[in-house]
């Protein structure tokens, strides 16, 4: 089983490495193996993106590459019961689910709002923004930002997407970005632009 950390290089050197590095070892203590050092296997690396494949016999492989945003104007709720709380190198869970309408996935589960398949979701309500409290996957920049106090945590049910008034994205690579003007869709309609 492998796992892997996408982090972001500005002027070749990572960024916010002391959240991955939480993750890794939270990810090597739930699956009985060591932790990797994230930091010795970040020197030297020429990209914005550097991505790290580990698993229980240490570090598979290390790249680091530029870096494309994808643009999300619009998502589509898909309600599931998909379990993604580690960031397996095998994502098939999530990209078995894949819109023919929309940018991405908005994932339900249980009824509740949690993440796309490559960033969790914060909504803006009554003037702050709260983040699933239980997401797809905990985040570095949700961790960051939970830890900054600037993000609030709460269960949203997707019956009250249309109390929302913005809705962002975030990960360790776009870092926090409001959406404007996004689509949500069920099925094949929209249903609410936020």
């Amino acid at each position: 089983m492998l796992f892997f950390e996408t982090i972001a290089l500005e002027q070749n050197r990572p960024r916010h490495l002391f959240y991955h590095q939480q993750r890794v070892n939270k990810t090597a203590k739930a699956h009985g193996f060591q932790a990797i050092e994230l930091a010795s296997y970040l020197h030297n690396l020429q990209g914005q993106k550097a991505k790290i494949v580990y698993g229980k016999e240490g570090v598979h492989s290390v790249t680091a590459t530029p870096y494309i945003s994808k643009n999300i104007n619009s998502l589509q709720l898909c309600y599931t019961d998909v379990n993604y709380c580690f960031k397996y190198l095998d994502r098939s869970v999530l990209e078995t689910h894949v819109s023919t309408t929309a940018d991405e996935m908005l994932f339900v589960v249980d009824g509740l709002l949690t993440d796309t398949s490559i960033a969790n979701t914060a909504f803006l309500y009554n003037n702050q923004w709260i983040t699933p409290k239980i997401p797809l996957l905990e985040g570095t920049t949700r961790a960051r930002l939970l830890d900054k106090g600037m993000l609030a945590v709460a269960d949203i049910d997707a019956n009250d997407l249309d109390k929302m008034e913005k809705i962002a994205v975030m990960n360790a690579m776009i870092g926090f970005k409001p959406l404007s003007h996004c689509q949500i869709c069920k099925g094949e309609k929209c249903i609410l632009t936020l």
